[in-house]
């Protein structure tokens, strides 16, 4: 009697990596019943247990498998390899609560008295049929196969497998050690290379057909695979030259496809970061234009009207002209303006000079700085009468040097400038705020929202000048926090020292 039992979807599986994925198992599982296979071994190319026991990963797991083969329980007589080596008692009874039929352990020849008992006698014990395969069968002579043969028939072997691996066994070497194994126990003892040669030629049309309609089946699945990864990054990379930002290719293979998918979104990943930059700095570079744009119109505009007035001056007193010929008194107003200009031009020029102040910081006492500028400012604060309390000790700042000298001149400056008579400048550090504030009497400014801005008139008394808008560039320049305040009786500069 010849039976035929087809291993394709195990065995075969070692073509492809370690087990053939879920279409393509359902495909051969079909072809194979309706073509009335009556044994169907499947699953993973190294065995039950060959997933999670020797790293086998490829493709499915072993609950996944035996799940897949429910639906042909009832067509065929199916079961799992089992490698004696990798064998544990949860896999085997796994697979009989699947309902598989047998279980094929498999050990090199003269290793099934060291570690076959166990999985054979845990196969009998779950009640399905125990296959066994003599792997090497050329490293023992036909007798000693027929002790090995002999012994597994003892514990409750149901077929015996003389399986020549490495194709070293002469016929006659086979037909010694088949009869021997025949002689010696009464279970069913297989020649391989015989049944071989005997059922190819019986099932040579239908091996052909099936091998056919297989390779067909298997370029036609293959090919549709490939079709759609190229469809799909076909219309993900049409959403990303439209520089869609959500758009990803799906990755979900380790294959050269999948390979070159996440190679396709990193690169459109950094792609978007890079163009994500050039418009941070672009925008950067406009806000600075537009600020240096409207500052200079602003600048060049209130300039000519004290030019104007100096040239109308300077003119009259040439020929004479009405109140003019008062030559001694115009040539010192002549002077103030000029002496004006001078003060708004540095002004303007350290505007243009805070953008190299940078990467300068280090920690500075700020008294240092700070009494220089009281000094210079000392007589202007004694002719209004102006008291000064400087509550600061030895506190630092961290800052450029130039940036702090330019900040305090300026705000100093100011306090003096707009103080009332007889009024009081306070200088101090509360809550890790540096404050200076000055009392305005008739001073009060009127819209406060507007001090930072760049439109000034420098011809104006109770305007700010450039003093404000120099020192807020600045200490945005350096991240610093900072509070322009006003109540009933103080304005107030806040500088955040310490963050």
């Amino acid at each position: 009697m010849v039976r035929l039992m087809d291993c394709t979807l195990r065995d075969g599986a070692n073509v492809v990596g370690k087990g053939f994925d879920e279409e393509i198992t359902k495909i051969v599982l079909d072809i194979l019943t309706e073509s009335k296979v009556p044994i169907i071994e499947f699953g993973n190319a190294g065995g039950i247990g060959a997933y999670e026991v020797a790293g086998f990963t490829n493709a499915l797991t072993d609950m996944e498998y035996l799940d897949l083969v429910q639906p042909y329980l009832d067509k065929a007589e199916i079961g799992m390899f089992l490698n004696a080596k990798r064998f544990r008692e949860p896999n085997v009874e796994l697979a009989a609560s699947k309902g598989m039929k047998f279980l094929r352990c498999g050990a090199d020849a003269g290793d099934a008295r060291k570690i076959s008992e166990e999985p054979v006698k845990a196969i009998k014990k779950c009640g399905m049929k125990a296959f066994y395969s003599a792997m090497k069968a050329y490293l023992l002579t036909p007798e000693e196969l027929a002790e090995e043969a002999k012994f597994l028939e003892s514990i409750g072997l149901d077929e015996f497998t003389i399986m020549d691996s490495a194709g070293t066994m002469m016929p006659d070497d086979v037909k010694r050690a088949t009869e021997c194994c025949k002689n010696a126990v009464k279970i069913p003892t297989a020649d391989m290379q015989k049944d071989a040669k005997d059922l190819s030629i019986k099932f040579l049309p239908y091996s052909l057909f099936i091998s056919i309609l297989f390779s067909a089946i298997i370029s036609l699945i293959y090919a549709k695979i490939i079709k759609n990864n190229i469809q799909e990054i076909k219309i993900v990379t049409d959403k990303m030259m439209e520089l869609d930002k959500e758009t990803r290719l799906k990755v979900n293979s380790n294959d050269e496809v999948g390979e070159l998918k996440q190679q396709i979104n990193d690169l459109y990943s950094t792609l978007l970061r890079t163009i994500d930059d050039l418009e941070f700095k672009n925008k950067e570079i406009l806000k600075l234009e537009k600020l240096k744009y409207d500052f200079f119109k602003g600048a060049s505009h209130e300039l000519k009207t004290p030019l104007a007035s100096l040239k109308i001056i300077l003119e009259n007193m040439k020929y004479n002209i009405g109140k003019y010929k008062e030559r001694d008194i115009y040539i010192n107003e002549c002077i103030e303006i000029v002496d004006s200009l001078t003060k708004n031009i540095s002004q303007i020029l350290s505007v243009h000079s805070i953008e190299n102040l940078n990467n300068d910081e280090e920690y500075l006492k700020i008294n240092d700085t700070l009494e220089d500028i009281l000094k210079k400012y000392e007589i202007l604060a004694n002719q209004k009468k102006i008291t000064v309390n400087n509550y600061i000790l030895d506190e630092n700042i961290y800052i450029g040097k130039t940036a702090l000298k330019i900040i305090l001149s300026n705000l100093i400056s100011n306090a003096v400038k707009y103080t009332d008579v007889n009024g009081v400048i306070n200088i101090g550090i509360v809550n890790d705020w540096l404050y200076i504030e000055n009392t305005y009497g008739n001073n009060k400014i009127s819209n406060m929202d507007k001090i930072f801005d760049v439109k000034f008139d420098l011809n104006k008394e109770n305007s700010n000048g450039l003093g404000l808008y120099i020192v807020s560039n600045i200490l945005n320049n350096y991240n610093m926090e900072y509070k322009a305040l006003q109540d009933e009786e103080f304005f107030i500069f806040k500088i955040k020292i310490f963050s």
